[in-house]
């Protein structure tokens, strides 16, 4: 139910071994997926999974970023590097938005130097939860990375 929910644009679509692609996390973030590999193997598949992702979404998706460097294995010699696998062709000089919705609050999130791949996507219910407790009360969020 979150695929093209007015009040959240952001979602795991993909969750490594529980959707039986051990290896691969794909976020999406509005218009952008965000592609991480933990594995030698989806690492260099990452192109195939690109095109698997643009045939799914057609138009909707307008950028696919790999943010892999850092999770896949070192020793695998892969000289990994961050980078857009894929931008639509009317967007490449135009910067991405970075602002989401959750749960019809908005987020800045910076898949290109934010931790993971950008936002703590998991912890939806865990954000929906604190709302309902905290319901007309000013709340400081410290240390949960979203300030």
């Amino acid at each position: 139910g979150l695929a093209g929910s007015d009040g959240t644009t952001c979602y795991r679509l993909v969750h490594g071994e529980g959707d039986s692609l051990p290896g691969l996390v794909v976020d999406i973030y509005g218009s952008t997926a965000v592609v991480q590999c933990h594995s030698a193997g989806m690492y260099c598949s990452r192109e195939e999974i690109s095109a698997a992702i643009r045939a799914v979404y057609g138009e909707a998706i307008t950028a696919i970023y790999d943010k892999s460097s850092q999770t896949v294995p070192f020793n695998a010699g892969l000289d990994a590097r961050d980078g857009y696998l894929w931008k639509a062709e009317e967007e490449k000089a135009v910067k991405y938005k970075k602002e989401v919705l959750e749960n019809g609050f908005r987020f800045h999130v910076n898949w290109e130097k934010g931790q993971k791949t950008g936002f703590f996507i998991d912890q939806r219910e865990n954000r929906e939860l604190v709302r309902n407790y905290a319901r007309g009360r000013s709340v400081l969020n410290t240390f949960c990375y979203t300030g």
